[in-house]
């Protein structure tokens, strides 16, 4: 069901606003339609103030915040239009999508703000009403291992990575289930294959950084002058590098220049270890690793001076 015949049948409050398409909920549902995630917020919560009772309002105002990734917003947001519509005594089949989809994303964005145990009953709904769907059963199971339930996490996941896992989703999240469960390798074919199907997808920046760390590892269990380790190098470099043009301004970017300053700080091209740590230390000038980096920008700079315009007249340098 669209979000326009949500408003049209669903919505409590819509024979309130009917015929005024310039109210508040009338603008809440408009920028929704449009994809105005920042105004859909502001015009939707005002329209909950004109409209209390109009338990729909909350139902878009969870899609804005789930856009925004506000995910403790959007959990309270769809909660609070679950509860209500759940009760309303003219519910019917109208509203079986709508609480369908507010049940899903309630439970991710409760996994997602790092709440296991409001995420677990809302994810085995969602579960329950779709048996194929990887992304809840891969929350579902990280929310039943923090509650404290591994067998019921080891079913859960088991579901994301039965019956030939090819689709991209599929493939991101049998990755992170073995990325999660340390068996890196299998990690690493899942994760490239899914980078491989779908290099645009929103979560190639979580893939490339989940491949990286794994090429990361594999260079750091080799000695430094194999081939193996020059090549697991090349690779964490390259990944880390597309991870960043895709995150360039996260904790998780920070460690990715971190890491890359290290890898040029061995490979002795101190310009572009400069360059790296450098924008480590602008996002993150407290880490416990800033004082080795500045030290290391002290004692480099001088090798890292340009060279002299070539004379005229001569070759460069003379």
């Amino acid at each position: 069901m669209t979000v326009a015949a949500l408003a049209a049948g669903l919505l409590a409050a819509s024979a309130a606003y009917a015929g005024q398409p310039e109210t508040s909920a009338a603008r809440c549902e408009r920028a929704v339609q449009a994809s105005e995630w920042e105004s859909a917020v502001r015009e939707c919560g005002t329209a909950l103030g004109e409209f209390p009772e109009s338990f729909g309002i909350h139902y878009f105002l969870g899609r804005a915040y789930r856009a925004l990734e506000s995910w403790p917003e959007a959990a309270e947001a769809f909660e609070a239009f679950l509860r209500e519509a759940e009760a309303a005594e003219d519910a019917d089949s109208r509203f079986l999508e709508p609480i369908a989809f507010a049940v899903r994303s309630a439970g991710l964005a409760r996994s997602r703000a790092g709440a296991p145990e409001s995420a677990a009953p809302l994810l085995q709904r969602a579960a329950a009403a779709d048996p194929d769907d990887a992304e809840v059963f891969f929350h579902l199971g990280r929310s039943l291992l923090s509650a404290g339930d591994p067998e019921g996490a080891e079913e859960a996941f088991s579901v994301v990575i039965r019956d030939a896992p090819e689709s991209p989703e599929r493939l991101f999240f049998v990755g992170q289930v073995w990325y999660d469960a340390e068996h890196y390798a299998a990690a690493e074919d899942h994760l490239l294959r899914f980078l491989e199907a779908a290099p645009e997808s929103s979560r190639s920046a979580d893939a490339l950084w989940m491949a990286g760390r794994v090429a990361q590892r594999a260079a750091d269990s080799e000695p430094e002058a194999t081939d193996l380790a020059e090549s697991a190098r090349a690779a964490a470099a390259e990944r880390f590098s597309a991870f960043l043009e895709r995150e360039p301004g996260s904790d998780r970017s920070a460690i990715a220049h971190y890491l890359l300053g290290d890898f040029a700080a061995d490979g002795e091209d101190c310009a572009d270890a400069a360059r790296h740590y450098g924008r480590f230390l602008e996002l993150a000038p407290a880490h416990e690793r800033a004082e080795e980096v500045r030290r290391y920008l002290a004692e480099s700079g001088a090798a890292c001076e340009p060279p002299p315009p070539a004379a005229p007249g001569g070759r460069e340098g003379w």
